[in-house]
């Protein structure tokens, strides 16, 4: 089938305690600070010839703070999408990992705000969920090789969503209508070097008796 799709978004992002300044080429946040809250609406229009009526509202909210166990980022998100929205413009809960391979190297990713280190590629979809995802950097620093410090970070992810009109989509993917759960341990400057190395594992009831199934690397470049 073929259609046209018309749509329009607004995106806002509200950082109370950021430092700016104005320069001739537009305004320079010289220092973040948390916390920080981002907010997307989007909506198919039938104006233009448009044959999709829809809407989509997502929401992010990034507070970080330093205590004597370290550095702790806290990051809630959230969505809701119209029962008429088209699958792309539902949410994909993003997996990582290829699920179909046998081979080792399926296991190795490279994360999303939105993504389960876990999670094989294009099984969740959702028109509405919630995510939690806290990570902890623990108060230490080491050398490896070479001048470059490394840390150690800790991390949890959580999301359950639901949807409403699954059977409307004419494809095969599962509902999160259970929370999925996931831990991980990740090696930031990995050896001395500028990417970070991870193991995450998958918990609670989407876990099987398999470990394979539940394990997953993550590769990201640019340490903490």
């Amino acid at each position: 089938n073929q259609f046209k799709n018309v749509s329009t978004t607004l995106s806002l992002k509200y950082s109370p305690n950021d430092k700016n300044m104005m320069t001739p080429g537009g305004k320079l946040t010289y220092e973040k600070k948390f916390p920080q809250f981002f907010l997307n609406y989007e909506f198919g229009s039938k104006i233009l010839d448009g044959e999709l009526n829809y809407h989509r509202l997502d929401a992010l909210a990034i507070h970080q703070f330093r205590s004597k166990l370290g550095t702790t980022t806290l990051k809630f998100l959230g969505g809701i999408s119209s029962g008429t929205a088209p699958i792309w413009k539902n949410f994909e809960i993003t997996g990582q990992t290829d699920g179909s391979s046998e081979k080792w190297t399926s296991k190795i990713n490279t994360p999303s705000t939105l993504g389960f280190v876990t999670m094989p590629s294009g099984t969740f979809y959702a028109d509405k969920f919630v995510s939690l995802q806290v990570s902890q950097h623990l108060p230490f620093r080491f050398k490896t090789l070479g001048k470059t410090y490394s840390n150690i970070e800790l991390e949890y992810k959580s999301a359950i969503g639901n949807f409403k009109n699954s059977a409307d989509h004419q494809f095969n993917f599962r509902v999160l209508d259970h929370n999925y759960q996931e831990v991980g341990l990740i090696w930031n400057r990995f050896l001395g070097r500028k990417f970070d190395v991870g193991f995450s594992y998958r918990l609670g009831y989407y876990q099987t008796s398999q470990f394979k199934d539940n394990f997953g690397l993550q590769f990201r470049l640019g340490g903490f």
